[in-house]
């Protein structure tokens, strides 16, 4: 299996069962993947701790921290976690903001979802690490009828995907990935094409 058979299958796995909403898998694993911190937007109950359980899944012995009611202190060391959750996050818990900016500015080998209900362009510029987040993948608040029906069929159900260990991804190949990333140069006519995107 060559590596592009082996992502679309991986992708496969995590998005099962989730419809209307594989795009939103797919875009927080690739974020998670390469390391970037995202911010994961979106009313309660539409998903997102089943995303966040889907994207952990997709990586192989992952050490997990999850921060939010339960757990509201910082380790000692962060960097022997591979995922870092933020739970619930909310600026105006001053722990939580305290230890989100610690993460992001300290962390060097981990990925970080921060998951909240609160706008993100509030959450993240109260939290003053806005210019550090890379992504924001808002949730959408309705589904269609038929994709609903599909998802009462399966509430209640284990709602867990295996991935097998030949497919996860190890923190050994995403370390060396990101070091080959790094590489990669983009034209100057690429970056004005960006640049006129981001205008539009």
């Amino acid at each position: 299996m060559n590596l592009r058979q082996r992502f679309a299958e991986l992708l496969q796995i995590i998005t099962k069962d989730i419809p209307e909403r594989e795009y939103y898998v797919q875009l927080g694993f690739l974020t998670a993947l390469i390391q970037e911190p995202f911010y994961l937007y979106g009313r309660p109950g539409c998903g997102s701790s089943l995303f966040i359980r889907r994207i952990s899944s997709a990586f192989k012995d992952a050490r997990v921290l999850k921060l939010g009611k339960k757990q509201r202190q910082l380790p000692d060391n962060i960097n022997d976690f591979n995922l870092i959750i933020f739970d619930n996050f909310t600026p105006n818990d001053e722990q939580s903001k305290s230890n989100l900016q610690i993460v992001i500015h300290d962390h060097e080998k981990n990925s970080i979802i921060i998951s909240g209900d609160q706008k993100p362009e509030s959450a993240l510029s109260r939290s003053e690490v806005s210019d550090q987040v890379t992504l924001t993948i808002m949730l959408p608040d309705s589904i269609s009828s038929e994709a609903l029906c599909k998802l009462l069929q399966i509430h209640g159900t284990d709602s867990n995907v295996n991935v097998p260990p030949a497919i996860a991804i190890s923190a050994e190949e995403q370390a060396q990935w990101i070091q080959e990333i790094s590489k990669v140069t983009l034209s100057p006519n690429t970056l004005a094409v960006i640049g006129k995107v981001a205008e539009t």
